[in-house]
């Protein structure tokens, strides 16, 4: 089961989830963060959740800033889940 698409861009599994593709996956962003950095770990957790079919985490945003959520918005974000 790959309800997000993650399979499409070479996340099988969160190992595949670097710094590299966080960075690049956050890249051009214009959401500010009462936080000021996200744990890699944290959103490599979120995937293998993902991948076994469990729900994805709330993002709380208040205007353009993301106060509950932030790593959980790099996963959306990795992804490539367009926030509505």
């Amino acid at each position: 089961m790959d309800p997000w698409g993650l399979n499409g861009y070479g996340i099988t599994k969160s190992a595949n989830v670097t710094a590299e593709v966080v960075q690049k996956a956050l890249k051009g962003n214009t959401l500010e963060t009462v936080q000021g950095t996200v744990f890699l770990p944290a959103i490599q957790r979120y995937v293998d959740r993902l991948l076994k079919g469990n729900v994805a985490p709330l993002i709380k945003i208040d205007g353009n800033v993301i106060v509950e959520g932030n790593h959980g918005y790099g996963l959306y974000k990795v992804g490539s889940v367009i926030l509505i």
